[in-house]
C-alpha cells in the first residue's frame, strides 16, 4: 500500500507519453523462480508465432496460478503494424512525422454507428438506413490509404506515399535463443510470501497440461527451475533424520544392553522431535517463535523467591499444584514438592526462608530424620557403619519439637 501511495504520488511528474500508457504496480520476488522456453525443433515456427502464442495462450494462465507475482516474456514479438517512414519523400512533400502520426490516429478510431431517417422524421420520409462504419484498421492497405493531407487543388497524400506499411513486431530490442534456434523465454516469479515449493509443482503440472494442445513443431523446456534444489534439501534433511535416529537408537541399545530398556529412549525420540517443531504461539505470526518467558512488567523471569500457591511457570504458562517449578535448585526452591514421594530418607536443599514460609517443613524435617534414622538402624544390624551419625541441626530439633 506504502508502494503505490507513493507511484500516485510520482504520477503526475511524468510525461503525458508515460502517463498515457500507465503505471503498473506489481509486488514480486526480484529473482526469478522458473524459466520456461517455447521453441520449434524442426523451425516451422517463427519467433512472432512463437510470442505470439505465449502471450495469448500461456502468460494469463501461468499469472493465475497461486503463488505467481508476474510472468514476464523475454523476447517477445508482439504483433504489430510498422509504420517506416521515408524521410526524403516526407521532406519534398513538407510531411512531419507527428502530421502523419496525428492522422492516423484520427482515421484509426472506433465511433459507433447510426441510423438515417429514424423517428422523430418528416412525414414523408419512407426508409430508415442503418450507417456501418469499418472501425479500427486491421490490414496494411488500410493505413497505407489513410489521407494525411488535402490541398486547396484536391490532390490527397496518403500514408503509402511517404511510408511503407507492414505487419511486424513492437520490439526488435530483445532475442531469445535455445541451442542455436529462435526460442521465447517464460520468466516466472514468485509472489512474496508464498511457497516456493507448491508453486514449481502447479507450473510443471500446468504446463504439461498446456502442453497436450500445442499446435505441431512446438515444444516446451524448463531451462531453470530453483524448486529443484529446495526439494532436494528437503529430502537430504529426510534422510540425515532417519540416519541420525537409526544411529541414536543403536548406540542406546549398545550402552543398555537391553532392548526392553532401550524401548522408553527410543519413544522419546520422536515425541522430542515433534515437541521440538511444533508451531508456538509466535509461528503464526511473522517473526516466527516469540519468547515466552516474561515476568511481571518490571521484572526479570524467575528473580527471586516466588509466593506460596503460586501457578506461574518460567515459561508463561500455569502447573498443576502450588511451589511447582521445573529450573532454579537454589531459586525457591520448595522441598514439600518432595515429601510425598517413595525417598522420604532425601532431603532436598534447604535454605532459611524455607522455616518462615512453609508452615508443613517441620513435619518434613521430622519424615527426613525419621528415615535417616530408619538407615542408621539398618546398617547396625548389617555390621555396617551409618553414613553420617551427626546429629541433626539444633534449629531443625527446635522446629521439630
Amino acid at each position: 500500500m506504502l508502494v503505490q501511495n507513493r507511484v500516485a504520488a510520482a504520477v503526475p511528474r511524468l510525461p503525458q507519453e508515460v502517463q498515457r500508457l500507465g503505471v503498473t504496480t506489481r509486488k514480486t520476488s526480484p529473482s526469478a523462480l522458473m524459466a520456461i522456453n517455447l521453441v520449434s525443433p524442426d523451425g516451422s515456427l517463427d519467433q512472432a508465432y512463437l510470442s505470439n502464442y505465449a502471450l495469448t495462450q500461456l502468460r494469463d494462465k501461468l499469472s493465475r496460478i497461486d503463488g505467481v507475482g508476474e510472468a514476464r516474456i523475454f523476447g517477445s514479438r508482439e504483433v504489430a503494424m510498422r509504420v517506416w517512414i521515408d524521410p526524403r519523400r516526407a521532406a519534398a512533400l513538407e510531411l512531419t512525422a507527428g502530421e502523419i502520426v496525428a492522422a492516423m490516429r484520427a482515421q484509426n478510431v472506433q465511433v459507433a454507428s447510426g441510423a438515417l431517417g429514424q423517428p422523430p422524421n418528416p412525414g414523408a420520409q419512407a426508409f430508415q438506413l442503418n450507417v456501418r462504419t469499418q472501425g479500427r484498421l486491421s490490414e496494411p492497405e488500410q493505413f497505407a490509404d489513410i489521407v494525411i493531407r488535402t490541398d486547396s487543388a484536391g490532390r490527397q497524400t496518403r500514408v503509402r506515399d511517404v511510408a511503407r506499411v507492414e505487419l511486424g513486431a513492437d520490439d526488435y530490442g530483445t532475442n531469445s535463443y535455445l541451442s542455436g534456434k529462435p526460442s521465447v523465454m517464460i520468466a516466472i516469479f514468485q509472489r512474496p510470501g508464498t511457497n516456493a515449493l507448491e508453486t514449481g509443482i502447479t507450473l510443471e503440472r500446468e504446463m504439461q497440461e498446456a502442453a497436450k494442445a500445442f499446435p505441431p513443431g512446438l515444444e516446451y523446456r524448463i531451462m531453470w527451475n530453483s524448486t529443484r534444489f529446495i526439494a532436494q534439501s528437503t529430502e537430504a534433511v529426510r534422510e540425515t533424520l532417519f540416519e541420525a535416529a537409526a544411529l541414536v537408537v543403536l548406540v542406546i541399545f549398545v550402552f543398555l544392553q537391553n532392548w526392553r530398556a532401550a524401548i522408553i529412549p527410543v519413544v522419546a525420540i520422536p515425541i522430542s522431535l515433534s515437541v521440538a517443531v511444533r508451531p508456538g504461539p509466535g509461528d503464526r505470526h511473522r517473526r516466527g517463535r516469540r519468547h515466552r518467558r516474561r515476568g511481571k512488567r518490571g521484572t526479570k523471569p524467575g528473580a527471586g523467591p516466588e509466593p506460596a500457591g503460586s501457578r506461574a511457570r518460567l515459561d508463561g504458562r500455569s502447573v498443576g499444584g502450588p511451589g511447582g517449578h521445573r529450573a532454579g535448585a537454589l531459586r525457591g526452591i520448595h522441598s514439600h514438592v518432595l515429601s510425598d514421594r517413595p525417598f522420604r530418607g532425601v532431603l532436598q536443599a534447604v535454605r532459611a526462608h524455607h522455616f518462615r514460609r512453609h508452615r508443613h517443613f517441620p513435619r518434613l524435617v521430622a519424615d527426613a530424620v525419621a528415615g535417616l534414622g530408619r538407615g542408621a538402624a539398618a546398617a547396625t544390624r548389617k555390621g555396617e557403619k551409618p553414613a553420617s551419625s551427626r546429629p541433626a541441626p539444633a534449629a531443625c530439633r527446635r522446629r521439630v519439637q
